[in-house]
């Protein structure tokens, strides 16, 4: 078995995919995966991937699959498996949540917002091969002006469950 390196790394983030009520979302943050799953009702089918969140954009519309850095040459490319992106939202931690005005209801925010919350997952990357600089530039490019229903801040909540059935409700 031969390995294939990803050649999308620079467009790789660290965050979920999930299809929530039908809705492709690409999830960063505290507690994402957890809170997900619950929002999906543990159905497998509609996690798309965990912590690997490859981004792509075609026209205005952005998708996202799950690529690893290396993947074996006998399965096919994971872009093949993308899903289109309706939501981009971000799990706040417990500190976070205490700055918002409703701490208790997800939280529609800029564009701009949603970037400046979200700079650990567009930034973190093992190994370290692109600067802060180009990270942003990358996600910026896949991103803006693309036709995302909405940019989500999702409260901490005490529970995954909690968290999961307002993401449910919110979601459509």
């Amino acid at each position: 078995m031969k390995l294939i390196k990803s050649t999308r790394q620079e467009q790789t983030f660290y965050g979920d995919i999930f299809e929530i009520n039908g809705a492709g979302c690409v999830v960063f943050g505290f507690g994402k995966t957890k809170a997900c799953r619950e929002a999906i009702n543990n159905n497998e089918d509609n996690e798309i991937g965990l912590d690997f969140a490859s981004l792509s954009r075609v026209n205005n519309d952005l998708y996202a699959h799950c690529e690893f850095e290396f993947w074996a040459d006998n399965t096919p490319d994971p872009i093949n498996d993308r899903v289109p992106i309706r939501y981009l939202l971000r799990m706040l931690d417990q500190d976070e949540t205490s700055n918002l005005v409703n701490p208790e209801q997800i939280q529609v925010v800029s564009y701009e917002d949603f970037v400046e919350y979200s700079q650990f997952n567009i930034n973190f990357q093992m190994p370290i091969v692109y600067t802060s600089e180009e990270r942003n530039a990358s996600f910026k490019s896949l991103t803006e002006g693309t036709n995302i229903s909405g940019f989500l801040l999702v409260p901490w909540m005490n529970s995954h469950i909690e968290k999961g059935s307002l993401m449910r409700s919110f979601i459509k």
